[in-house]
């Protein structure tokens, strides 16, 4: 058995045989399409870091545009991939998942100030009014270190994990 405990993952393709990891942990990004791939390639357990929330976007916005008047909540015709939708998903497989809220962290760097409002501008998907207040409301989440700024937005994620 491999010790290590992240696969090489690409686009939807294993390039490790199945069983040959003790344990495999995914992050926020992963699709959960491929649990049953995921579930393959552990011999011991499984670790997911999933959103407390409805969306890692959804969760930005609310805490750097909290007036925003764009609705970032789930309703019956959309699927909120979060630790809840994950849990019931698991569960329907036949597993008993543990749960556990921890902290997090999205840490983004950057030359200047400018590159980091684009960047959120786009990722936010802001208009030109919202541009404006992203650029106040950010300053608190933002050092300068080693002559670059630093973006660290904290929120809380939860680590769904099982034994095989």
């Amino acid at each position: 058995m491999n010790g290590g405990i992240l696969p090489t993952y690409h686009a939807g393709v294993w390039t490790e045989e199945e069983g040959s990891f003790d344990t495999v942990l995914l992050g926020h990004f992963h699709s959960y399409d491929n649990i049953e791939q995921v579930m393959k390639r552990a011999s011991k357990r499984i670790c997911i870091i999933s959103n407390t929330g409805q969306d890692i976007v959804g969760d930005m916005r609310s805490l750097l545009l909290p007036d925003s008047e764009e609705d970032h909540t789930c309703d019956s015709h959309t699927l909120c991939e979060n630790y809840s939708h994950l849990f019931q998903m698991l569960y329907d497989y036949g597993i008993d998942p543990n749960v556990k809220i921890i902290s997090d962290a999205l840490i983004q760097s950057y030359e200047n100030q400018q590159q980091m409002i684009n960047s959120l501008t786009m990722i936010l998907s802001a208009d030109d009014t919202e541009r404006k207040l992203l650029a106040e409301n950010v300053i608190p989440y933002m050092q300068e270190i080693n002559g670059r700024l630093i973006l660290k937005l904290s929120y809380k994620a939860a680590l769904i994990y099982w034994n095989k």
